[in-house]
């Protein structure tokens, strides 16, 4: 019983690390589209036109994969 109790105290163990990593790697994934944007934003205030880097970001986030060179 203290074999199958362990067991399942270490597949839970598991599950609470796997949700803080994906938690984590949420928020840094959240981050880094802030910082692109933020630098769009300069860019633009400086007068680069950044219309096209701003398609290809949006077309990112509705999933869409672009192959850029």
């Amino acid at each position: 019983m203290a074999e199958s109790q362990h067991g399942l105290n270490w597949e839970d163990k598991k599950e609470q690390l796997f949700q803080r990593i994906k938690s984590i790697s949420d928020r840094a994934e959240s981050l880094h589209r802030e910082i692109e944007y933020d630098m769009i934003n300069l860019c633009s205030s400086k007068g680069k036109d950044m219309s096209k880097i701003l398609a290809l970001l949006k077309l990112q986030e509705d999933g869409i994969r672009v192959k850029t060179t």
